[in-house]
């Protein structure tokens, strides 16, 4: 009987040892599993900390450009604003020197009218001493010579119109109605 005694608790000690040891080894796999987990929850953490950063920075970036865009804007405002001051502010100076410009234009023509009529005068003494052909001829000249001047006085108003344009910004019959 000792004998079996002796077999059975041999038996049970490598019984023991054995549940021991698989007892052992699924605590070590808990743990590695546990390490495991943990492992990849820090990965996670630190994934989403990246994405959250890679976020903050788009989102700042954007603020930034925003703010740069804004800004432009309000100095090209600004710069309008300025222009268009300066132009105000010059407007009396070139009406000075538009009226001064005018008269003297204006005193230029009024002198040079006494000869202009003189030329007309001779003109028509010259039609009444041509007969036929000439005269015909002659009055062709004379009315080609009045579509001329009135072609280009025609063509001078429009570029005194499209310079004012150009200086007023606008047609000035539009502000007046």
């Amino acid at each position: 009987m000792r004998l079996q005694d002796k077999r059975r608790r041999e038996w049970e000690a490598r019984h023991r040892a054995e549940a021991e040891r698989i007892k052992a080894e699924a605590a070590a796999q808990e743990q590695a599993d546990a390490r495991a987990k943990a492992i990849a929850h820090a990965q996670a953490q630190a994934h989403a900390q990246v994405e959250a950063q890679a976020r903050q920075m788009a989102h700042a970036a954007e603020q930034a450009r925003e703010a740069a865009e804004e800004a432009n804007a309000r100095a090209d405002r600004e710069r309008a604003v300025a222009a268009h001051r300066e132009a105000l502010e010059l407007l009396p100076q070139v009406q000075a020197t538009q009226k001064q410009e005018l008269e003297r234009k204006h005193a230029n023509d009024l002198a040079a009218l006494p000869n202009s009529l003189a030329v007309e005068t001779q003109r028509s003494s010259v039609l009444e001493n041509l007969r036929g052909a000439e005269l015909l001829n002659s009055i062709l000249e004379e009315k080609a010579r009045i579509n001329y001047l009135i072609a280009h006085k025609s063509q001078i108003s429009e570029n005194r119109h499209e310079r004012a344009l150009l200086f007023v910004g606008t047609d000035p019959l539009e502000l007046t109605n």
